[in-house]
């Protein structure tokens, strides 16, 4: 609790760190599939100008859960995730605390417990960074070397099934952790053939319970710019070991542009008293694997080692920091702390006052310089309008800062994506054809075509393997087109019913397959080997939990429906064919579609108005048609553009509201193309 209390302080207010903000939007999109009943959305709609992203395809989702579904029960977002980090921080000294006491006295365990809660890497990436996933992996840390220590667990069925599930947990939160600890934790056993199967099998069956990630983050990282980055920035980053420790009483932390984050200094103490206790000739052979390991881990933060990045570049250049060592580091010295406290013998009952000062001592050196300075925005800010202009502003696309999940069927350059095109766009010569909406879903939309020739659909989302579009029950072959790599599909002469969804590629399917089987059967092997009447009661609870998840993938893959009213409402270049009301937290929430039917269309205003029972205009909302990012030059025939637009709902207004949509002249705003009414409230 104590924990969790100085986290929730230390966040208040909410620092302003380079990478914060994008996660704070990846919990907004989350809420939002939440709302839309689907559970794991690999693709979030509204990244990247409204052109689509798929975030959590390649990063690991589920540190996003706990404040994603804090935010659905209402909590304002930027609460919400303080309030799931601190919570998570409190528990994870609560674990190391009780897995320490399983090996050590108390004394010893609180000295260990204080060393991971003040590890200064943890700060640095939560104040200084913002990396929430990692900072959210510590959590799993103390668990996963406790079950491979030979002092920890002892082995067998339940242990290897329980350790499975700690390496699923931690793949699903940070996979780069999980590629680090699974090294250190080889490491821990090498020594001892007999433990390997300790390791080996858990991390197989891990695999497959999280087999629905990792298999397609393997198989498409070649669909995205993840794989045809370079693997080398990691030499940017490579230290001399003259500035691997650092004395500064408090830590000073470095800038995230900084090449490297410098150990603190009292972690060489961790070796002067192993090698002191070995001279007083006291056992030291439990505690060799810490200084060895340790060392380790430190010697490939240094330039020294760069041969050895060399040679693993394709597996360890990933890592992108070699300073993400530390993330382990921070167990293993907290481990070795614990231990060396113990080795040095029975110590008094005094020793207590000692162990608390030690406490206060390394809280004052992780956090009495640390002030970050304070976020300018607020839960209400964080907006997907906000994040395309973030975007914009910074030449960045998607909530990322290389682009990282760009499809590579996006030839424009990232900082370009928003803006009007440098180079004449060359787009499909084929008409468009008559549209009519008829319900829409979180990735999918089903829509009535007509022509009398054979036309052509572009959506105003990135091609990806992973769309499937079937018109009267066929799948029909797409293609991306543009120089945004937009997805596009050509339709046959006549009336079609046409059906765009999100079917997953055969990565996904099988590796969905893969998690289900090895779901059932490690719940069916954990009952088997579960004595304890209680404890069967709570496998019992988790057995329905994963069944009901199970069903629900199997029902209901996409998620709910939602009809769209169509309307006809024409202006030069462009109609307006529907409107939907999303679910949304936003009390006025309408989805406008768009048909392109020309190319470039004028610059046009769309405009969203708000009346009262009176027809007082009590709210509006005017901007281009489209969004402020698919500017006119990027319109052409059969382009489909769907428009999210939001309203307050004003104070002293009298309701039933009507809502109101259309299209005018920049030039001439008093004179509409047209105006149809795209909705009604019935707040009072």
């Amino acid at each position: 609790m104590g924990g969790s209390l100085l986290l929730g302080w230390l966040l208040h207010p909410w620092p302003d760190t380079p990478d914060g903000l994008f996660h704070l939007h990846r919990i907004r999109a989350l809420s939002d599939a939440l709302r839309w009943w689907v559970l794991y959305p690999r693709w979030f709609p509204d990244f990247a100008f409204g052109y689509g992203y798929p975030v959590l395809n390649f990063y690991a989702p589920a540190s996003y859960y706990p404040p994603a579904l804090l935010h659905l029960l209402g909590v304002p977002l930027i609460p919400a995730a303080r309030v799931s980090l601190a919570l998570m921080y409190g528990l994870s000294l609560g674990l190391v605390y009780s897995l320490l006491r399983r090996t050590v006295h108390q004394e010893a365990a609180l000295l260990g417990t204080a060393l991971f809660a003040f590890w200064p890497y943890r700060f640095y990436d939560l104040f200084v960074r913002g990396a929430l996933p990692e900072f959210w992996a510590f959590l799993w840390l103390p668990l996963l070397l406790y079950l491979t220590h030979p002092k920890g667990a002892h082995g067998g069925k339940r242990a290897s099934l329980l350790t499975a599930l700690a390496w699923s947990a931690l793949i699903l939160t940070h996979n780069l952790t999980a590629f680090m600890m699974g090294l250190v934790t080889w490491l821990f056993v090498l020594d001892r053939v007999h433990r390997w199967k300790d390791v080996g099998v858990p991390l197989l069956l891990a695999g497959g319970l999280s087999a629905f990630y990792i298999l397609p983050v393997w198989g498409e990282l070649k669909f995205v710019g993840l794989g045809t980055s370079s693997p080398a920035g990691y030499s940017r980053h490579l230290i001399p070991w003259t500035h691997v420790f650092t004395w500064t009483v408090p830590f000073s932390y470095p800038q995230a542009a900084s090449p490297t984050i410098p150990l603190p200094g009292y972690v060489s103490l961790l070796f002067l008293g192993t090698f002191l206790l070995f001279l007083r000739r006291r056992p030291v052979r439990h505690l060799l694997p810490f200084a060895g390991v340790t060392l380790l881990l430190l010697w490939l933060q240094t330039d020294l080692s760069a041969p050895v990045w060399e040679v693993g570049a394709p597996l360890l250049g990933l890592l992108q920091f070699p300073w993400r060592w530390q993330a382990p580091l921070g167990i293993l010295v907290a481990w070795w702390g614990s231990e060396l406290w113990e080795a040095w013998g029975k110590w008094p009952s005094s020793s207590r006052g000692g162990v608390l000062l030690l406490l206060v001592i390394l809280g004052y050196f992780a956090v009495g310089r640390l002030h970050p300075p304070a976020a300018e925005y607020t839960s209400q800010d964080l907006t997907p309008e906000q994040m395309w202009a973030f975007d914009a502003q910074h030449g960045q696309v998607g909530a990322s800062w290389t682009g990282e999940f760009l499809p590579r069927w996006v030839k424009e350059q990232r900082w370009a994506i928003g803006r009007e095109p440098a180079e004449p766009n060359p787009i499909p010569p084929d008409p468009a054809p008559e549209v009519r909406p008829l319900r829409v879903g979180y990735t999918r939309l089903l829509l009535h075509t007509q022509g009398e020739t054979r036309t052509r659909l572009t959506f105003h989302r990135f091609y990806y393997p992973a769309w499937d579009v079937q018109v009267d029950g066929r799948a029909m072959p797409t293609e991306p087109v543009t120089n945004l790599g937009l997805l596009s599909v050509s339709l046959p002469p006549g009336e079609h019913t046409l059906l765009l969804q999100w079917r997953g590629t055969r990565f996904q399917q099988v590796g969905g397959f893969l998690s289900a089987v090895s779901w059932l059967l490690l719940l069916g092997l954990l009952m088997r080997s579960t004595p304890s009447p209680r404890e069967r009661r709570g496998l019992w609870g988790l057995t329905f939990l994963v069944l009901g998840i199970l069903a629900w993938r199997l029902f209901l893959p996409h998620g709910r429906w939602i009809p769209v009213h169509p309307v006809e409402g024409r202006a030069p270049g462009v109609r307006l064919v529907g409107w939907a009301r999303p679910p949304s937290a936003a009390r006025v929430h309408v989805r406008l579609f768009w048909l392109g039917e020309q190319a470039p269309i004028p610059r046009l205003s769309a405009f969203l108005h708000l009346e009262d029972r009176e027809g007082r205009l009590m709210a509006q909302k005017d901007g281009p048609v489209g969004t402020p990012y698919t500017p006119p030059a990027r319109w052409f025939a059969g382009f489909w553009v769907p428009e999210d637009r939001t309203l307050p709902l004003p104070e002293g207004g009298r309701g039933p509201y009507r809502l109101w949509a259309g299209v005018y002249s920049p030039d001439d705003p008093a004179h509409p193309f047209f105006r149809v009414e795209v909705g009604r409230s019935d707040d009072e």
